[in-house]
């Protein structure tokens, strides 16, 4: 009887270790592509160097020596040490408010508030989760899904509309990227765009967005309310820990008992929603010629 070999899973490589691999990409390729540059130009508008688009030429070709990657990853620290403090400070100052419960003290308030008006409990706690997350990732307040799902069972809701508060309200503020130091300051940084230029239009962005969502979501919550058995996890949720939890527990999207399948089964309409509006607002804003395009 021939042995049962075991697959063997795979399992994500540690964050160092892929940076490294694309670091080795990058080096390898400098001795396959042809070196270039742009010209820069001043820009009469910010007085700021920006590149020439129009003034690509080929150069000498200037091959990356392996040996020497160990000072380039010094020198680029040195030479961004300033955003490198501002996204590790940024990244402390929420963790501190998590940490002490700030955040958890608002949520109880709006709660308390607000909890018999579906109509204003789910977009004020959609807008608290959307504003922080124009400075921080959706997946650092993954681990507030039981809770919100608690309060949205308690109400007759389902678990969809729980995740949602978090997931859709973070998605709304991170996708905008309004305030974002790690993607929308590095992306400028490295266009040589002015820090936090076309804000005014990531704002409007951010308003189509909420609204849109706000709208989708709580329309999807009252017709929850009228008929649960609408709801795509129904027979999930009539079972569920979490219809008598504890609201100091806290877990992972996982622990909120929201099967992918379903969740997605939901969530694929709205982001073809936001894909549509995005795709509009980006016409529009082309147009009027706002932002640097």
């Amino acid at each position: 009887m021939a042995e049962k070999r075991l697959k063997k899973q795979f399992t994500m490589p540690h964050t160092f270790v892929i940076l490294l691999i694309i670091i080795a990409a990058a080096v390898v390729l400098t001795w396959i592509i042809p070196s270039g540059s742009y010209a820069r130009v001043e820009d009469p508008l910010s007085g700021r160097e920006v590149v020439d688009a129009t003034s690509f030429s080929y150069t000498e070709n200037q091959m990356v020596n392996p040996l020497d990657v160990p000072m380039l990853i010094v020198d680029a620290f040195v030479g961004n040490a300033d955003l490198i403090a501002l996204i590790l400070l940024s990244g402390a100052a929420i963790y501190m408010l998590t940490a002490a419960g700030a955040l958890q003290a608002l949520v109880a308030t709006i709660v308390r508030r607000f909890s018999s008006r579906v109509e204003i409990f789910i977009p004020l706690l959609m807008l608290v989760f959307a504003l922080i997350c124009t400075t921080q990732a959706v997946n650092t307040f993954i681990g507030f899904a039981p809770i919100t799902v608690m309060l949205a069972l308690s109400l007759g809701l389902d678990s969809i509309v729980g995740v949602g508060i978090i997931l859709l309200g973070g998605a709304i503020g991170f996708s905008t990227g309004t305030l974002n130091v790690s993607t929308t300051l590095v992306a400028q940084k490295i266009a040589d765009l002015p820090n936090y230029s076309g804000i005014g239009y990531r704002w409007v962005c951010f308003a189509v967005f909420y609204v849109i969502t706000c709208l989708w979501l709580v329309r999807y919550a009252k017709k929850i309310q009228k008929n649960p058995t609408l709801s795509p996890t129904y027979d999930l949720d009539k079972n569920s820990e979490f219809k008598n939890g504890d609201l100091d527990q806290f877990g992972t999207l996982g622990a909120a008992n929201v099967p992918y399948d379903r969740w997605m089964r939901f969530m694929w309409k709205m982001f073809l929603i936001w894909l549509g509006v995005g795709a509009v607002l980006v016409v529009i804003a082309q147009m009027i010629n706002y932002g640097p395009m």
